[in-house]
């Protein structure tokens, strides 16, 4: 069941971070635009959103080798990987792996030490709905596939990606985060998954299934 759940899950996130599943507004064929750029990996979305790069909201810097244990969690490509006892990034900060796990994203649970084998997201934007929206991103392009694999922050950079305005991405975050509560294989799971199936015909989603 946990199978069905992740790939139910990752298929609602598409359609909603690219506009396929509306939150705040009745969604027809009238209201969406096709995007001028075949290379990008959304199509149709909204005529209100934006299809913009990621670095016009966007700054990456790299964290830094922390060597002295201490009271902060230290932060590597995937998770905690240790303590610290300084810290340069808050709770809920957005970093995304860029040696050894490349392209593995993480939200920081609380305020820690990100290492060097993680960039830090600097944006204006919401650091989850960053998270939310970059996790069905093709972020895998990004990543220099050598004999030492590196994600290439500055191709992270031009990727483009939907935007909406801010009073729609907050409802959309809303949304998401309720969403993100099932607990694979359980009762509890199987009764929201089917929740959420009714919610999204009565929402109504069109386009292509991912």
């Amino acid at each position: 069941m946990s199978a069905v759940l992740t790939e139910f899950q990752h298929s609602v996130l598409w359609h909603v971070m690219t506009g396929k599943l509306s939150i705040s507004q009745d969604y027809n064929l009238s209201n969406v635009i096709k995007t001028q750029n075949t290379t990008e990996w959304f199509s149709d979305i909204p005529k209100h959103w934006g299809s913009v790069k990621l670095g016009n909201y966007v700054s990456l810097s790299n964290g830094s080798n922390s060597k002295t244990k201490g009271s902060y969690p230290l932060y590597g490509a995937n998770g905690i990987i240790g303590s610290s006892n300084t810290w340069n990034v808050l709770k809920n900060t957005l970093l995304i792996g860029r040696v050894g796990s490349c392209g593995k994203l993480f939200l920081t649970p609380n305020k820690g030490h990100a290492s060097d084998n993680s960039l830090i997201f600097q944006t204006q934007l919401s650091h989850k709905y960053l998270f939310y929206l970059l996790s069905i991103a093709p972020v895998d392009s990004c990543i220099n596939k050598n004999a030492m694999p590196l994600l290439v922050g500055s191709t992270l950079l031009r990727l483009r990606i939907p935007l909406p305005p801010p009073e729609e991405r907050a409802r959309i975050l809303a949304f998401i985060e309720k969403f993100t509560h099932f607990i694979p294989d359980s009762a509890p799971a199987i009764k929201a998954l089917n929740e959420w199936y009714q919610s999204m015909l009565f929402h109504g989603l069109t386009g292509g299934a991912q």
